[in-house]
């Protein structure tokens, strides 16, 4: 076969793979926009919401059918552009509760799931409190943010060891050692004991969080995640722990194990004078996700979270920061605003597709 015919099927071939990447893209971005549609809120009829709400419609019934034509999709795009501007104009706290039936019903089971093991922690003097997406969620929508599908728990770093053991002393601990990336991940094992100890509360602790799970499956598992959080010396600083923080990042890229990841932090975090059992600086710990996360460019004070304050979350009562804006606005500057990128029910969505994206 000549060359040039070889390589002519080839740019056929990758014609139609890459149109295909993008038609994904634009369904995915039209559902994220119905999705979105159906959380704004219609009462008042004079107010600009209504309005978009009208626009929104039209748009959308567009965009279905102009998303099966090749030659319409730039229009295609430019409406998605449209929908996009329409949205920085929504009040975000006018937004419904989940629409979605199935996603709300996962959500109401895992607060209930994560009510039940959060008063295990208080009966055992462990302090927690809501923290990341849950935090944001209460905040703003007095619950679940609407596309969200899991809760996050926070914890100062002696609570946090002893949570360690009383999970060892109740409940299954999922083996780390046999996560190693690139070859068995970390859903697949989690599946392996899902699959083994049905309904049983199982945990697993990693180089980033305690994780708490409970189900048959991978896919239908309920789950939340706790993070530990430091005190750090008056003398540690900005500076300093950034430092720290990616010097850490790098050495566990080359750390295929997640066992063994996790006992080089923590070896880091033993050998670090500058973290303490108290001072007015805190801060994610070494081995909290969020730590890489989310750059830091100041620590926390001590009264940004102690003393706790109760909030009710889902007309369930929990424990919070005491200054929840403070807090929050250390992991999400614009936390009170529309984000730019949403992604419908992320943890849910990985799980089912059996992705897994390596952080450290």
């Amino acid at each position: 076969m000549e060359k040039s015919i070889i390589i002519n099927k080839i740019k056929r071939k990758l014609n139609i793979y890459q149109s295909y990447k993008l038609q994904t893209l634009i369904d995915e971005n039209l559902r994220t926009y119905i999705f979105i549609y159906k959380l704004i809120k219609v009462s008042d009829r004079n107010n600009t919401i209504q309005q978009n709400h009208e626009k929104y419609l039209k748009l959308i019934k567009l965009l279905k059918k102009w998303k099966y034509f090749p030659e319409q999709k730039k229009i295609y795009k430019s409406s998605l552009c449209i929908l996009n501007s329409l949205l920085q104009n929504i009040n975000i706290y006018n937004l419904l509760p989940c629409q979605n039936r199935f996603l709300r019903e996962h959500q109401l089971k895992t607060v209930h799931f994560c009510k039940k093991l959060c008063d295990v922690f208080t009966e055992n003097n462990l302090q927690y409190f809501i923290t990341s997406g849950t935090l944001i969620g209460y905040l703003r929508h007095s619950g679940f943010i609407p596309w969200d599908d899991d809760m996050d728990i926070g914890m100062m770093r002696e609570d946090y060891e002893k949570l360690k053991l009383l999970l060892k002393e109740r409940f299954v601990e999922i083996d780390i050692s046999k996560i190693m990336e690139n070859k068995e991940n970390k859903l697949s094992v989690f599946d392996k004991y899902l699959h083994k100890y049905h309904n049983q509360i199982l945990f697993s602790i990693t180089h980033h969080h305690i994780q708490i799970m409970q189900g048959t499956s991978i896919k239908n598992c309920l789950c939340f995640d706790i993070f530990p959080h430091d005190f750090y010396s008056e003398t540690y600083t900005v500076d300093n722990i950034k430092k720290d923080i990616n010097d850490i990042r790098k050495n566990c890229n080359s750390i295929l194990n997640f066992k063994e990841k996790y006992q080089y932090i923590l070896d880091k975090i033993a050998n670090n004078n500058n973290i303490t059992r108290t001072s007015n600086k805190i801060f994610f710990g070494f081995d909290s996700l969020d730590s890489y996360l989310f750059p830091i460019n100041q620590f926390m004070t001590k009264n940004t979270i102690f003393p706790l304050r109760k909030i009710l979350f889902e007309n369930m009562e929990f424990f919070a920061p005491n200054n929840m804006e403070e807090y929050i606005s250390n992991q999400y500057k614009n936390w009170n605003q529309l984000p730019n990128d949403i992604k419908i029910a992320p943890e849910l969505s990985k799980r089912c597709k059996g992705i897994t994206k390596q952080i450290l």
